[in-house]
């Protein structure tokens, strides 16, 4: 595995199971979390941060979803507001919210409808979009990690 040559450790567990997360946890600096787009995403979050704070991490990088707000439409999206809320609230953890717009491979699964009706349908509005690619926000999640002074508790 390519993590593993490059001196990565590989840790094999369930992020919904609190032993295996704190397990994973353990002995670690800094650490990036992005929680999967579900219901759930409070509780993934908040189960993260939990360990966080009891393994003493340093600090987190947590990937929320654009647009978070108390009253948005979308249950996901209130969920990552809340989960940025809780997040604030570790005494001891700082953190760093990573929240970029639509990904770029996001405009992929709208192919279909440029098939079928020669459009590109997006919630956008008249807004614009410049769609960051994964490699792109890899590698600031990896710079907010590597030097986090500058990024705590920004956006």
């Amino acid at each position: 595995m390519a993590l593993e040559a490059a001196g990565a450790e590989i840790f094999v567990g369930d992020v919904h199971d609190f032993g295996h997360l704190k397990a994973a946890l353990t002995d670690v600096q800094r650490a990036f979390h992005c929680p999967p787009f579900s219901p759930n995403v409070l509780y993934d979050a908040s189960l993260f941060a939990v360990a966080a704070e009891q393994t003493k991490l340093e600090c987190v990088t947590l990937m929320g979803a654009r647009n978070p707000h108390a009253v948005h439409p979308s249950i996901h999206r209130r969920g990552h507001w809340i989960a940025q809320h809780v997040y604030r609230l570790m005494p001891s953890v700082d953190v760093i919210h990573l929240t970029p717009s639509f990904f770029a491979f996001d405009y992929f699964l709208g192919l279909p409808a440029v098939v079928h009706f020669g459009q590109l349908m997006l919630p956008l509005g008249d807004g614009r979009n410049a769609p960051p690619s994964n490699e792109d926000i890899a590698r600031v999640a990896a710079a907010t990690l590597a030097n986090p002074a500058p990024h705590i508790g920004k956006v």
